[in-house]
Order: C-alpha cells, then sequence, then structure tokens
C-alpha cells in the first residue's frame, strides 16, 4: 500500500505528540512492507536528522506571514498559522499526485491541515484522519475562551472518508462533537519501547517523575497538592515534573508561575522543574523514577506513558484516558482531581517498593507486547483496507460535501465570514466580550485609577500574541473610556511601527507619553514583563498585571 501521512511536526522538529506519533508510525508502516511518504515542512535543524529506513520524507518551505500582515490578528492570531499550514500542504499533496500515487493519505484533526484539500474538486485520494486531541477538547478541559478557526477541525473530521483515535475515551468525545458519517475507530498507535530501554532494570530510591507539559488539563494543580501530603510523609521522597511550561493557570497565566508560589517552603527543594530535555536524557529520568505519575483531568493516548512503561515503571493516571487502555493491570488508574486520592496511592507505593517494581515489571511486558509495532502497524493497514473497501479507489469531492451535517455548517461558516471579514477590513464584530483579558483590562484600570475618571489613556507592554488578540477590541475598551495609545516592546527592530494602529516604541517611550498606567500584556512572559519593567515604577509609573496580583 502506498501511504502518505501529513504532519507539520516531524523530527528533527517533535513539537508535541503528533510529531513523535507520526515518527513512530512511519517507521513502523515501511519496516512491514509499504510505501510510504511523509509530507511535512522544512526546519532549521533537518540537516542534521537522518530520515528513517524506507520512509520518504517531502518537506515543504513554512514561512507563515506575520498576523499584521494577513490581518489574521488577534483572537485569530493561531488561525493566521493553521490556514497558512492548510495552505500549503493543499498546494504539495496536489502537485505530488500529480506524477505519482497514493493509495491513501492520513491526517490529523489538530490544527486541521487538510480541510482546504479536502474541499479541492481535485483531490480524489481516499483521505483518514486520526485523532490526537481537538483543540475545541482542550480550551474546554482547560477552562479557555474558544480559538477563532478552531471548527476547521471539525470540517476536516466531518469531510474524512474515514475517521480513527487511538482511544474510546478519545473515539467518544469526537463522536459527541462531530456528527461523522461512521463510527470513530479505535487504533492503538505503535511504539519502540526497546529504544527507551532494553532490558529491565527495577527501581531504586524515592524518586516520583512526571513528565508533560504544564497544563492544567494534565492535572499538575492536583499533583502538586498532592506531594504537599506525599513528603510530609515520606521526607526523603522527591518530585521532579519535567517539562515545559503553558498559559492555562487560572485567568490564562503560566502555569510554572501560579504553582511555585503554592509549593511551601518546607518542601520546595524536593520538588524540581526541568525544562528542554533531549530524548536521551529524558529517557533517564523514567529510569531513575520509583514510579510515575500523570493525573490528567482527560488525555487522549500520551506518549509519555508509553515511555514510563518502556522504561520499566509503573504509571498512576487519571481513569478519564487512553492511559487505561495502555496500563491495563500494569499500572494504577485514579478519579481525576482528587489530589488527596492521588497522595495516598503514591504514598501506598513508596510504602511498598516491592509493589512498585512489580507493576513496573509488568508495564515493561506489556508495552512490549501490545503495542508492538509490527502488530499495530498491521492493524493501521486493516483501518486503512477498510475505508478503501467503502470508498473504493478515488472519490468525488460532491460525496465529501454530502456527508458535512448542517450542525457543522452552523459552526464553520460563521467563522469562515469573520475570517474573510477580519481580512479584507480589519475588523470583526465584538458586541459581546470573548477575550478575557478585555474585562480584565477595564476591571483593572478602573480599581487602580477610579471608576469616576471619563477618559484613561494606557499603554501595553508587550507586542506579541497576547496583544495582538486585543486589537479588534481596541474600540470596545475605547467605548469603555480606556484608550490604548501606545505599545511598548523590548524589540528594537519592532520600534516604529504600528499595530492595530497603535504605535510600538522602546519602553522607555512611556516615560516621555501622556499615559495613565501601562498594562502588562502577556500571560505566559508577565514575570519577565514584570521584572523588565522595574525602571518604569521606579519612575512613579502604574503599571498593572493581568495575571498576577500587583
Amino acid at each position: 500500500m502506498i501511504i502518505g501521512l501529513v504532519s507539520r511536526e516531524y523530527p528533527p522538529f517533535f513539537g508535541g505528540g503528533v510529531g513523535t506519533y507520526v515518527y513512530q508510525v512511519s517507521r513502523a508502516l515501511a519496516a512491514a512492507g509499504h510505501e510510504v511518504h511523509v509530507f511535512t515542512v522544512r526546519t532549521d535543524e533537518d540537516k542534521s536528522f537522518t530520515d528513517p529506513p524506507g520512509v520518504q520524507v517531502h518537506r515543504v518551505d513554512f514561512a507563515p506571514p506575520e498576523g499584521e500582515q494577513t490581518r489574521l490578528i488577534g483572537p485569530w492570531t493561531l488561525a493566521n498559522r493553521w490556514f497558512y499550514t492548510a495552505a500549503i500542504f493543499r498546494e504539495q499533496l496536489l502537485s505530488f499526485i500529480e506524477d505519482n500515487r497514493l493509495d491513501i493519505v492520513e491526517f490529523p484533526e489538530w490544527e486541521a491541515p487538510g480541510w482546504m484539500l479536502l474541499q479541492d474538486w481535485r483531490w480524489n485520494v481516499p483521505s483518514v484522519v486520526n485523532c490526537h486531541t481537538p483543540t475545541w477538547v482542550l480550551q474546554d478541559i482547560n477552562r479557555q475562551p474558544s480559538l477563532a478557526g478552531q471548527h476547521m477541525e471539525k470540517l476536516e473530521l466531518a469531510l474524512a472518508d474515514g475517521v480513527c483515535a487511538p482511544c474510546t475515551p478519545m473515539a467518544e468525545r469526537v463522536e459527541a462533537g462531530v456528527e461523522t458519517e461512521r463510527p470513530v475507530t479505535v487504533v492503538h498507535h505503535p511504539f519502540f519501547a526497546d529504544e527507551v530501554a532494553d532490558v529491565y532494570e527495577p527501581p531504586t530510591g524515592k524518586r516520583i517523575v512526571y513528565v508533560g507539559r504544564l497544563e492544567f488539563r494534565k492535572g499538575v494543580v492536583d499533583l502538586i497538592e498532592a506531594a504537599h501530603l506525599v513528603l510530609a510523609k515520606h521526607p526523603d521522597a522527591e518530585f521532579f515534573l519535567v517539562g515545559g511550561d503553558t498559559p492555562t493557570a487560572p485567568g490564562g497565566g503560566s502555569m510554572k508561575d501560579y504553582l511555585l508560589p503554592r509549593i511551601d517552603d518546607g518542601v520546595r527543594d524536593r520538588i524540581h522543574f526541568v525544562q528542554n530535555i533531549p530524548p536521551e536524557k529524558l529517557y533517564a529520568y523514567y529510569r531513575s523514577a520509583l514510579f510515575c505519575t500523570f493525573p490528567s483531568i482527560f488525555e487522549n493516548f500520551p506518549n509519555v506513558c508509553l515511555e514510563a512503561m518502556a522504561a520499566g515503571r509503573t504509571a498512576v493516571v487519571g481513569n478519564d484516558s487512553g492511559m487505561v487502555e495502555m496500563i491495563a493491570d500494569a499500572g494504577i488508574h485514579l478519579p481525576p482531581q482528587q489530589p488527596e486520592t492521588l497522595a495516598k496511592t503514591m504514598i501506598e507505593l513508596l510504602d511498598d517498593p516491592e509493589r512498585a517494581a512489580e507493576l513496573g515489571r509488568q508495564a515493561f511486558t506489556r508495552v512490549r507486547e501490545v503495542f508492538l509495532p509490527a502488530a499495530q502497524a498491521e492493524a493501521r493497514v486493516e483501518f486503512y483496507q477498510s475505508v478503501l473497501d467503502i470508498t473504493g479507489a478515488s472519490i468525488e469531492l460532491s460525496q465529501r460535501l454530502a456527508r458535512v451535517k448542517a450542525t457543522v455548517w452552523r459552526q464553520v461558516a460563521p467563522e469562515l465570514a469573520d475570517g474573510m471579514r477580519l481580512l479584507l477590513t480589519g475588523k470583526i464584530d465584538t458586541a459581546d466580550f470573548d477575550n478575557p483579558a478585555v474585562e480584565r483590562i477595564i476591571r483593572r484600570v478602573r480599581m487602580k485609577l477610579g471608576h469616576t475618571k471619563p477618559s484613561v489613556r494606557i499603554a501595553l507592554y508587550g507586542a506579541g500574541q497576547h496583544t495582538q488578540k486585543l486589537v479588534p477590541y481596541f474600540p470596545a475598551l475605547a467605548e469603555k473610556g480606556i484608550s490604548v495609545v501606545l505599545i511598548l516592546d523590548d524589540n528594537p527592530a519592532r520600534a516604529g511601527s504600528e499595530l492595530g494602529g497603535v504605535p510600538i516604541a522602546p519602553a522607555t517611550e512611556a516615560l516621555k507619553a501622556a499615559i495613565d498606567c501601562v498594562v502588562l500584556s502577556s500571560d505566559a512572559m508577565e514575570h519577565k514583563l514584570w521584572e523588565k519593567s522595574l525602571p518604569l515604577r521606579n519612575a512613579g509609573l502604574t503599571l498593572l498585571r493581568l495575571y498576577a496580583n500587583n
């Protein structure tokens, strides 16, 4: 079978779970004798990376325009990249099939890289979508506002000739969110376990390891609370949280900055945060653990759990996830968001290291039997063949469009209309605030400067994505008596340009401007801007933080 796999992420740029999965499955399918083509983007690191044997990787230049260039700014900032990605993959694959054959192509639903291609009359290759975790699911669990453009993922899923997911909980969520023509098929992901550890070594010590982004959805708030209870009982234990920060703290700020003040001084030296770890060192963290924990509120099919199992370490996981199917009886699954229950289970494993070792041994064996690359490659090809049996070797656009239900169009059409309006006019309707930062600005400015002052002039510190998302709301803020008159940025290359019609200037210019206050406009980096703003505060300017107490 000639198989195409589409992914913006592919080594040496992993990005997240999608890149890891495509790397694993492309190798497994090629090893099973299939002709595999990966369509991805070119990165600066490509020269130092050797593509896996039997996998033909086709890289396309990736240079999405800045939001100001396309007017896809503000709430549409991420969609600016998503739309660009869908456009370049459309051209890349249409060009490829002019002289080459593909029996079937698989897209991820994440960021919807296939929605444009699946609506092109020239594309008649049977196409499936593999679900990793849709944006609307992430935003809902992380209690974040919807992202403009995210319904393109639903459109891609509805247009697909077949849809699969690696676990039952993910399949059920997709079926509840999108009316697909046929039920979502569960097909597990393959995993090359011996690359993590080729022999089982029993654990030693009392190290507990979490690997994953510091994300609300992944249960890190509950983990920190549980860690206090565990460390009180076992003062010689240690926690390692390995992964990058995210802006998913309550209010939208840095999760790491949210967690750090919640760690008591007495245990601070036994809770470690580790970032930017390459795979070879990451695997060493798994092997150093007595056990691992991934207490997610919801999770699809995370590679970190497979990696922990491959290292011979049992995992304590949230039970609303594909990890339950991963570990079965070779681990422990618990209801999420119950830190006391989580702590009790971890204490029991620390009290009984022999049990932790035995569960780890079972996990070591299970991941090699159940997720064996050859077996999972065969299962995936069986899914592909089931789609080909229904569609035949070719499919018409009219057939795809006919399966998109009205409920999907009702979500997608207004979003596309807003996007077109923004592209043409630079404006979108903001009758109701759907950006929580806008409400915070109004509330903080009025609390600090008084509710009776009819007009307030403010500067926003930071010209990044956070500010770009605020641009469409500048008129609405002005109607509330808050005028954005200056944007401060530390990048000298941006000085003299504009964002949303507002001039961008170095931070020192705030001292010369007639402004009432400076608002720090960043969620993930607010703490950094607060440090940099010290000269402004020392000069007497009023500085306001949106995501931390002033």
